[in-house]
Parts: C-alpha cells; structure tokens; sequence
C-alpha cells in the first residue's frame, strides 16, 4: 500500500504559524516551495492553491517564543500511553524529543528496529542535503553514435518530462523531452545528418533494477518502476496521474518518446557504455531541493531511489541499491545519527526487508532542526490537513490541522509518522511512531491521536 493522497482544501489552512528553534532557526509550518512563482503551475501541489505572497502574509504568521515551556514528561507520558493499548505497544517504537534541547520527553522502545516504511525517505533526504549542493543538477544527453544512431544516455533524471514546454508536469521544474529532441534534430541538421536509431544507455546504474523485498506487482500498482538512469515522468503510463502504472522497461519508453520526436522507429536499450562523446543535445533536471521537495510531499518512491544513487556516486559508492544505502548510513553516522538496528535495502522504504528504529528518525528530524544545512528537510514535510500525504488526515474538526509536519509511511503492515509537532504552549517537539502487525485502517488512527496529543498538550504540572 502508499500513502493516498490530497484533498483540496482551503488557503486559510496553509496559513498557520511560522516557527523558531534554537538561535537563528525559523521554518514554514506551511509548505514553502522553492519556485512558487515560476511559470509552471506544477510548482505546487496539484489541488492546492499558491500560499499567499510574503506582503500578504506579514501580520499572519507568528513567531514562536523561544522560551515556550517544555511540557512536563510525566504528564505527557501518562497522556500518550493511555493511547497504546497491549497489543499495539508490542510491535510499537516511538520517541518524543524537545526540539530544541534534545531532552526525551517520551519513548517506548526507541531502538527496537522495525518495518519502517516511507519513513526511511527522511534519512535519504537528510543524507542528500549533507553531502549534495542545493542546486545539483541532473542532466540527461544525446549523442551521436555514426550511421545516424542517436544515443540517449541517463544520469540519473527521473524526472524528465514528455510535456511540452509551458504544459504542466507531474515533477516541478523538470526539463522537457522536446527540448532535448529540439536540440537533437538541430544538431543533426546542421551536420548534414537524419536520424536512424535511438539507442538508450542506462550503463550508470548496474547490477538489479528491483531491491530486494520490492515485489513487481508494485510496477502495475503505481508505485514503484524498474531502476534506470534513464527515464521519463518516473516511468508513468500516464504522466499526468501520480498513481499511474509505471513502465516495465522505462528506458524503452524514454527511447520510444525520444524516437517519437525524431521520427524514427528503431529503438535498442544498452547497459553497456557506448563509446562516442559527440554531444547532440543536453537538458538538466531541477535542482536538489526542488526534487527532494517532490520526493517527500508526494512519497515519491522512483525520485526517491534516483536521489539516493546520487548520494552513492558522491560518496564513491556505485549507482546501486547497496552503494545508495551503504552511503547513507555512513554519512548519517558521521553526523552522530543513531544507526543501530537498522537495515537499509533501498532509499525509499519501499522495501519489506527495511528496518528503522523511532530513535534513529528522531536524530534525522532533531539534526534538521539544528544544522541549517540540512533545514530544507523540515520546509517540505506534508502539513497535517494541509498538503501532500497528511492533506487528508487530521481534517475534520481536528486542533492539530496544520500544526504538525510529517513524513507517513504505509505497508500493508507497518504504519509510521515521523516529524515535528507544536504544543499549545508553542514548544517545538520532534517524535516517530511505528506501528507493525495491523493494518493502516487500525494504525493510522492510533498514529495521528499519538501526534494530535502532542499538539494538545501544554503538559504543564498545576
């Protein structure tokens, strides 16, 4: 299962309080979108009005104090647990920290590893901001080969769109296949040259293109496509459609959209490196930020997987599951995230083998709230009835509506929310939950009052 989506909802919601942990700290309670004013309507989220703009919105977020009182761990413990019962508490780790101090407020089994979920796309995205610029960029090329073969070779952008220009895309900011086709059939014409063949090189990414505990179901259900370097729309069938079946060969289909353009029919994909460096044509993604965006307000699995591969060939890993993962870990570790117990076997979470403990995600989200380099993680968490995959949760009538960011995670038997939460008193809490063993019917009720009673609590002794 994955987590379902938005609802359309008001502009009022999105506008709720701007926060401050710690010295020189400030982040949006609200998504904050890098581009907003961009030309292409995709910059937010589909069925989700503009935020306002920054003169509309000065007398309407507030500053938190500072010095807000940290709620009295006694009674926020006594709180929390009369919501777990037996059963639940048994294949149950969750951790609550003041934001800004660290302090454990709360914690049931913190390092008891379990299935995670997309939670474990915090960590992939906590790892990228640490080692990657904010504006790296993706590029995706075409080369001539001879005999008018034209190569389409990819490092890693999947996001590449078959929109055409000025028409919206699935991804914000993504370059455009017909641009790369426009700049192709130039370069061709100018040597003289009509094209005959696209051949597509995914050399980059070796070894499996499914991670272990993925099933291929998952490719017809929408959520996840076979791993290629080259790729378009996330290998959507329908670009369009967020839920859309993926390609079973996306580097075919990029091929065949490419070749569309070029009016050729003959289209081979190669994993091995094709020997020629005559660049025809060149597009690059948007940047880090933008897609790491996309990755965590849609759940985007695909982005996910690509990012992390990206994280791998910065640290000296190969493009692959494994040299994702073992980057990830070391990177986190070198920042004194706790790593015990857990396993990694892709970057998405996608995989039934993953294990995270709620006191590793804590560590990601706290290190976040302390290191601005890493900041941009907490700007795009989904807003709690608000945006991405929480937009239709804590909805109706719920106190906690857009005063809770959070990153979900759904499987058929594990359950997870990891993010940060703002007492009445207006004291900044971290905290991860995750629940195995029940369905999302049964667990996501429990999750979302475990984080609506964080919200409630001023959890101040009389």
């Amino acid at each position: 299962m994955k987590d379902r989506k938005r609802l359309t909802i008001a502009l009022s919601v999105l506008m709720v309080i701007l926060l401050a942990v710690g010295t020189a700290l400030a982040f949006y309670i609200v998504p904050r979108m890098r581009g907003v004013n961009a030309t292409d309507s995709s910059s937010w989220v589909k069925g989700i009005a503009l935020p306002p703009t920054m003169e509309e919105r000065d007398d309407v977020f507030q500053p938190v104090s500072q010095d807000a009182p940290i709620p009295d761990a006694d009674i926020l413990s006594a709180r929390l647990n009369a919501l777990l019962s037996d059963s639940t508490m048994a294949n149950f780790t969750g951790s609550v920290h003041d934001a800004m101090s660290g302090k454990t407020l709360w914690e049931h089994q913190p390092d008891k590893a379990l299935q995670s979920a997309s939670v474990m796309k915090l960590l992939t995205a906590q790892a990228a901001l640490l080692v990657l610029p904010d504006e790296q960029r993706v590029k995706t090329e075409t080369l001539l080969l001879g005999n008018g073969t034209v190569v389409l070779r990819g490092y890693g952008d999947v996001t590449l769109s078959t929109a055409r220009t000025g028409q919206d895309s699935f991804y914000h900011g993504a370059a455009r296949l017909s641009e790369l086709a426009k700049h192709t059939k130039v370069a061709l014409q100018k040597r003289g040259i009509t094209a005959t063949k696209v051949v597509v090189d995914t050399s980059l990414y070796q070894e499996s293109a499914m991670a272990k505990g993925w099933n291929s179901a998952d490719i017809g259900g929408g959520f996840i496509a076979p791993m290629s370097p080259v790729m378009v729309d996330g290998a959507r069938l329908n670009a369009s459609w967020e839920d859309s079946p993926r390609a079973e060969s996306p580097a075919t289909q990029a091929g065949r959209a490419l070749a569309h353009y070029l009016g050729v029919d003959t289209v081979t994909v190669t994993s091995t490196r094709t020997k020629t460096s005559t660049v025809l044509g060149t597009v690059w993604s948007a940047p880090l930020l933008t897609r790491l965006h996309d990755v965590l307000i849609h759940s985007d699995n695909v982005l996910a997987e690509a990012i992390g591969r990206e994280i791998a060939v910065k640290e000296g890993q190969p493009a692959t599951f494994q040299g994702a993962t073992i980057a990830i870990r070391h990177i986190l570790e070198k920042n004194d995230i706790n790593t015990s117990g857990l396993k990694m076997f892709d970057s998405s979470g996608l995989s039934l083998r993953n294990r995270v403990s709620s006191h590793t995600l804590v560590d990601v989200l706290r290190l976040s709230a302390k290191k601005s380099q890493s900041r941009a993680l907490l700007d795009d968490l989904p807003v709690s009835g608000g945006s991405g995959t929480l937009s239709n949760r804590f909805y109706d009538g719920s106190s906690a509506r857009g005063w809770i960011r959070a990153k979900t995670g759904t499987l058929s038997t594990a359950s997870s929310l990891a993010g940060i939460a703002v007492t009445q008193n207006g004291r900044v809490l971290v905290f991860a939950f995750i629940i195995n063993g029940e369905g999302p019917s049964t667990a996501r009720p429990v999750l979302d009052a475990l984080a609506a009673t964080l919200q409630a609590c001023g959890c101040q002794p009389k």
